[in-house]
């Protein structure tokens, strides 16, 4: 019982608080950008939304290590499922800080090919 309540916690953070972050504690707006047909503004949604959306998949993920019946101490219930998440998160967060700067690395190199025309 205290495994399930504490991967729920790890889940609201990794998730929900982003989100909390973004939409200033609206419920509302949070709805919002989990829709993906209502709110189309840009990159930063669009990141935030990514993040949240990998530490789900990384927990569904790491899931996969749970039925094996190894009887190893990192295939215990939340385990591998908090380490899937927590892989999920970084990886939405790398993405979070390496896109913005792809863009303004094009957005530089197209301003070059521009000067010479």
């Amino acid at each position: 019982m205290e495994e399930t309540y504490l991967f729920s916690c790890l889940m609201a953070l990794v998730t929900l608080f982003n989100l909390m972050l973004f939409s200033n504690g609206k419920w509302w707006t949070i709805f919002q950008i989990l829709d993906f047909e209502l709110y189309k503004t840009g990159k930063i949604v669009d990141s935030v939304r990514l993040v949240s959306f990998l530490s789900i998949v990384g927990a569904l993920f790491g899931s996969a290590a749970i039925p094996l019946d190894w009887d190893r101490p990192w295939q215990a219930w939340p385990v591998p499922c908090c380490f899937g998440a927590t892989l999920g998160y970084t990886i939405g967060l790398m993405v979070f800080i390496i896109l913005p700067i792809v863009d303004y690395i094009k957005c530089r190199h197209e301003q070059s090919k521009m000067k010479y025309y």
